[in-house]
């Protein structure tokens, strides 16, 4: 592989500034002296912690501008990491310029306070298992601090012949985990790369990437995340959203804001019902630019855009939460849910949703994971709430009367993006309301204090 040209002239005259930072990337024989690697754990629920700080992790596959020199887009959404298919192209023996581009990508994502699941060489990793080039590019960059994850494999249970794959693939990973202990290594695929053919035992963190909009069914790709925490509780699973119209890669098909699918609240609705399903982390894959004929930049479907940045912001607002313990058996909201309408047809999608205890207080998160028309939902509380407050805002959104009761009145109803019932019919332990299709929401229970309480 060759570093193309236009990286190396946008390295000269676009990032500029952050070379005063990072100065340029050394020949690939030279060592890197001064460098302090950013060192990634794995804690024992799954959560990762970078540098010693635990962090739920919001992840994008490009930028969208899909130049390993671009990184705008990843900060206007906030993306705490990212990740680049050009390094995994075959290498065809040009090791050192893998390598200085690999610290031209690196330097520039430090520079810009992103982490990076960076890409080994498929040929060298999947169907020559070539240990000894995939170490020597291990080495040369394992102490860039942009380094966070080792992205080993992508969908490697789809090759001609996937058992030699997952043998090679299991060299390179006990290579990986003797020369670089900092950095955990993941594979993205769904059944045939961990249940078809064992890949899990090569990665520390899998992302599974079930893909449900249009067609679904959502209860399928909510079924990934937990059967894979079920099978292998020791590795972090995190959720692989889509970001993407599966008719993009055809010209004749026109997308458009308004008929892209996934749409806004079908980007919303898959991150809570991966984090329900039990993933640690968010990543998102979009379509890449350069995908022929397509033409296709996310940035120019504003509500699609805007929906990815809205999430990084509330993320980043829910994270102490979602990092927070779920709640002993006896403190657990019950949230029980009944079809009003039909069913669906062949989704059979339901209603899920996650739960923490944090700041004395329950969150729980709700989703109507998919197409189900109308569905009517039931939470009961095992004490009375002083007041809910809904995220990612933080705004008080239901408040009982002085008497304790629930009235009209009590309900923020310009704020709450669920239909309740009367008032009348709910109460400070119980709610009871709507949801339409894909909808999702985050409420803190905040307990009536005892007397004599603080």
């Amino acid at each position: 592989m060759k570093c193309p040209d236009a990286v190396r002239i946008a390295l000269c005259v676009t990032v500029f500034s952050w070379l005063v930072i990072a100065p340029a990337a050394p020949a690939a024989g030279e060592e890197t002296h001064g460098k302090t690697p950013t060192r990634i754990t794995i804690d024992d629920d799954g959560f990762v912690r970078v540098n010693g700080q635990r962090r739920y992790i919001y992840g994008a596959y490009r930028d969208p501008s899909d130049s390993i020199t671009g990184f705008a887009g990843l900060k206007q959404a906030r993306f705490d990491m990212t990740h680049e298919y050009f390094f995994e192209k075959n290498l065809g023996g040009d090791v050192d310029d893998w390598i200085s581009c690999a610290r031209i990508y690196l330097r520039g994502a430090e520079a810009h306070g992103i982490g990076v699941a960076l890409g080994l060489p498929r040929n060298v990793v999947e169907s020559d298992g070539d240990v000894e080039i995939a170490r020597t590019l291990v080495e040369a960059v394992k102490e860039e601090p942009a380094l966070w994850l080792w992205y080993l494999s992508d969908e490697p249970g789809r090759r001609d012949e996937p058992e030699t794959v997952a043998a090679n693939l299991h060299q390179v990973y006990t290579m990986i985990k003797k020369v670089d202990p900092n950095h955990p290594v993941v594979i993205c695929g769904t059944r045939p790369e961990f249940f078809v053919v064992n890949n899990a035992d090569n990665a520390d963190i899998l992302w599974p990437n079930t893909y449900p909009v249009p067609d679904g069914p959502w209860a399928w790709a909510m079924s990934e995340p937990s059967a894979y925490a079920g099978r292998w509780p020791d590795k972090s699973i995190w959720g692989v959203s889509q970001a993407f119209d599966w008719r993009i890669n055809e010209r004749r098909n026109v997308i458009t804001d308004q008929t892209h699918r996934p749409n806004a609240k079908e980007i919303r609705a898959q991150v809570h019902a991966n984090i329900a399903a039990g993933a640690r982390s968010t990543v998102f894959y979009w379509s890449p630019k350069r995908t022929e004929l397509s033409h296709y930049d996310i940035r120019k479907l504003p509500s699609i855009w805007g929906a990815v940045c809205d999430i990084g912001d509330e993320l980043k607002v829910l994270e102490p939460v979602l990092l927070a313990p779920e709640p002993a058996e006896e403190m657990r909201a019950s949230v029980s849910w009944e079809r009003t309408v039909k069913e669906a047809g062949r989704t059979h999608d339901e209603v899920y949703n996650w739960q923490r205890r944090h700041n004395d207080s329950i969150y729980v998160g709700i989703v109507n994971a998919g197409h189900e028309r109308r569905m009517k939902v039931t939470v009961e509380l095992p004490f009375a709430f002083e007041r809910v407050m809904q995220y990612p805002s933080g705004l008080t959104v239901i408040a009982p009367s002085p008497e304790d009761e629930l009235t009209i009145d009590s309900f923020q109803h310009e704020l709450i993006p669920v239909q309740f019932l009367a008032a009348e019919d709910n109460s400070t332990k119980t709610l009871e309301f709507f949801m339409y299709e894909c909808d999702a929401v985050v409420w803190r229970f905040i307990p009536v204090q005892e007397e004599g309480g603080s």
